[in-house]
């Protein structure tokens, strides 16, 4: 008994020559493309991280000036209390260097 051919119809032969031959590189084309927006959505947050970063050291920076004006500001008042009492010429010339740094550095209340 002789064995019958098998008939693959063309168009079924050319679908899975071309699966075959198309699918590998867009596998590829596909993976490359999600490493991209992988990398793409690292670098961006990399970027916010950094951001938000820059403004907390930005906000604790501008606590610690605001802290260190506030002891300045104690300190001169300090030192303008201890001189307002003065009755020599040098330390009246003290009390108004005492004075000029509290006004620099915008104390409040202003003094006379």
């Amino acid at each position: 008994m002789p064995k019958r051919p098998v008939h693959i119809p063309l168009y079924a032969l050319l679908v899975l020559v071309l699966a075959a031959v198309s699918g590998p590189p867009l596998s590829i084309y596909a993976s490359v493309q999600i490493a991209e927006t992988r990398a793409n959505a690292l670098v961006e947050r990399y970027e916010r991280d950094q951001a938000a970063n820059a403004a907390l050291v930005a906000a604790e920076k501008a606590k610690q000036a605001e802290e260190s004006r506030r002891l300045s500001c104690a300190l001169f008042s300090a030192q303008i209390e201890a001189f307002d009492t003065a009755v020599t010429s040098a330390g009246k010339a003290s009390l108004q260097a005492w004075e000029d740094l509290y006004k620099l550095a915008k104390c409040q209340p202003s003094r006379k």
